[in-house]
């Protein structure tokens, strides 16, 4: 009988409010005053919670918009010191490649010696020698950029009023530099401008201050290997750029060096020349891991991009050549490897009447990638590629830098579908017969697996002590 009321009694409270046994009715529950002090209490500090957390969230709605939706840029220059409208830039007619174009002679400058005395590089007033130019008829000056001269405005500003650099910002001269561009190619398209923004600042619109790396002596510690040690080489240069002079004729380039980036609104920026400015003074110093051949701005010319991506980034240069024609395993691995880790690499393109781009039968040569198309000159071809039947337009003797355009997983993207852009250091091309074009930009896609059979190499820096 015990347990009968048990069951009885377990199955009303289950049930609750659904049971058929009607209980006593209760009267209201009556509260003792200390009772209702601490719901009064509670009552308080729930409505000041509320109220204070409302007005948080308000503080951090504007943060959290800007963050998951950036602020439009109206690519207004209002808020942007005046410049000179000067519209874009006349290029060389004939760019420059790893040899001087027809625009520069080939031979040194009357340019003054930065390694006697040493303290030039202190001296921002003392810029590299202006090579001489073919053209008797263009004349060439030192301008000011940054800042005013006399009653003239100044005619570009430092960076993009975003304050980063641009693929379109880089844009070749007539000096054979392109190693130079190249490698400023692909820092930024593999995510990697801070090393160039590091390497150049502005103090004033006269003074700006380049900072340029050299990996030095390895010093062995016991018990730990060996250690790279870095030095870090400042060099001083005003904001003057050789420019065309104004009674020059219009049809001459406007400047020597690599050219102003040119945004939307038509503003100039001379971050990159600037830049390739104080590398040339760098250079000059004897400082630099490498010494050229010529002083001031002729030697630059030929410059290897392994050397400046060394300098930029503070890495050991690296480079990966190939000697014989047809596809190359190793050269393709070390790709595979620029690709993944996001390196920052360059392509070395030969001449296509290099004997390691294969044998030419009347004027083409089959190639593992596709067939190879010689044009007028023999110093750029076009290569229809295998698998994609795309006409891929190249120039030889010269630099490219690489960008991916995909993670190689093995599985769906793997290295004989993989694709990675070329960008050109003029910020033009030419197009598939040979013509030069600005109308597409500086950059061609094509398949990695065609890499290592048109280029002569890679080039890259490796980080020290890693």
């Amino acid at each position: 009988m015990k347990s009968d009321v048990q069951v009885q009694e377990d199955e009303e409270r289950l049930l609750d409010g659904h049971s058929t046994k009607k209980s006593p009715r209760k009267g209201p529950r009556r509260y003792t005053p200390c009772q209702w002090v601490l719901i009064i209490a509670g009552l308080i500090f729930l409505f000041a919670a509320g109220n204070i957390t409302g007005l948080l969230g308000l503080l951090r709605i504007p943060a959290v918009k800007n963050r998951l939706v950036p602020p439009t840029s109206t690519n207004s220059s209002q808020n942007l010191p005046k410049i000179e409208k000067l519209g874009d830039v006349v290029l060389p007619t004939v760019l420059g490649t790893n040899e001087s174009s027809p625009l520069i002679k080939p031979s040194s400058p009357n340019g003054f010696s930065l390694t006697r005395p040493p303290n030039v590089l202190a001296d921002e007033s003392k810029n590299p020698g202006v090579p001489t130019v073919t053209d008797s008829q263009c004349d060439y000056i030192q301008r000011r950029q940054l800042g005013s001269q006399g009653s003239q405005l100044p005619r570009a500003d430092f960076l993009r009023e975003s304050k980063i650099i641009e693929l379109a910002d880089v844009r070749q001269g007539g000096i054979g530099d392109c190693g130079f561009g190249a490698s400023v190619l692909s820092l930024i398209a593999n995510g990697q401008r801070k090393d160039l923004l590091d390497a150049l600042e502005l103090r004033d619109l006269s003074l700006l201050i380049a900072r340029f790396l050299v990996p030095t002596a390895r010093q062995f510690i016991p018990n730990a290997g060996a250690l790279e040690t870095i030095k870090t080489v400042q060099v001083r240069i005003d904001d003057t750029l050789a420019t065309r002079t104004d009674d020059s004729p219009a049809t001459c380039a406007e400047f020597i060096s690599f050219n102003p980036g040119v945004s939307l609104d038509g503003r100039r920026n001379a971050f990159v020349p600037l830049l390739e400015k104080a590398f040339a003074k760098f250079l000059d110093s004897g400082e630099a891991i490498v010494q050229p051949d010529f002083s001031g701005y002729a030697g630059l010319t030929g410059i290897a991009a392994r050397n400046v991506l060394s300098s930029l980034t503070g890495g050991k240069p690296r480079l990966y050549e190939r000697f014989k024609s047809g596809f190359d395993l190793e050269m393709a691995a070390i790709l595979v490897k620029c690709v993944n880790l996001r390196r920052a690499c360059v392509l070395g393109v030969p001449p296509p009447t290099d004997p390691r781009m294969g044998t030419i039968v009347n004027g083409k040569i089959d190639t593992q990638a596709g067939q190879i198309t010689i044009h007028s000159g023999e110093k750029t071809f076009t290569l229809r590629e295998r698998g994609t039947e795309r006409d891929v337009p190249i120039v030889g003797l010269h630099y490219y830098g690489i960008q991916r355009t995909q993670v190689i997983d093995g599985e769906f993207i793997t290295f004989e579908n993989a694709e990675v852009d070329l960008h050109n250091p003029w910020g033009c091309n030419i197009d598939v017969n040979g013509v030069f074009t600005c109308n597409k930009g500086g950059s061609v896609r094509v398949k990695l697996s065609s890499l290592p059979v048109i280029g002569t190499g890679v080039e890259w820096a490796d980080t020290v002590n890693l």
